[in-house]
């Protein structure tokens, strides 16, 4: 319950940094980055995923100690990393179901977020398809 109240808070008075989209094949790897050299003390890293925010992972650096915590969400199940240097997500072995609107809170003396609209493409792509028809359903979302 805390930890909502928070997101919220933090989220509500944030400034935006704007929002980047990422297009990856089914299978492969994505990793969303924060852009920080490294975690400083205080510094707390939210990511949250979908329409709703479901907070996916929070990363907390007190003390010179730095405390994660990643979702136990069966739709990620084992695929989420962060670095815990810079707070940055990698998905490995994306599947569709991990396509979507990720958010990147980071609080330090200022509360800044950032969206990444990220989508995996299937692996199921039809072998009549040409490299255009692809290359314009990539460049349309």
């Amino acid at each position: 319950f805390k930890m909502s109240l928070f997101v919220k808070t933090a989220v509500s008075g944030a400034e935006t940094e704007g929002s980047e989209s990422v297009t990856v094949m089914e299978a492969d790897s994505v990793t969303l980055h924060t852009n920080l050299s490294e975690l400083l003390n205080d510094d707390t890293i939210l990511w949250m995923f979908g329409p709703k925010d479901s907070l996916i992972s929070q990363i907390k650096r007190k003390l010179d100690l730095t405390s994660f915590l990643v979702t136990d969400d069966v739709r990620f199940s084992g695929r989420l990393q962060v670095d815990q240097k810079t707070g940055s997500l990698s998905i490995t072995n994306t599947r569709i179901r991990h396509s979507g609107q990720y958010k990147l809170s980071i609080s330090r003396e200022k509360t800044t977020t950032k969206t990444f609209s990220v989508t995996i493409l299937s692996l199921y792509i039809k072998e009549s398809s040409s490299l255009e028809s692809i290359l314009n359903l990539v460049k349309s979302h």
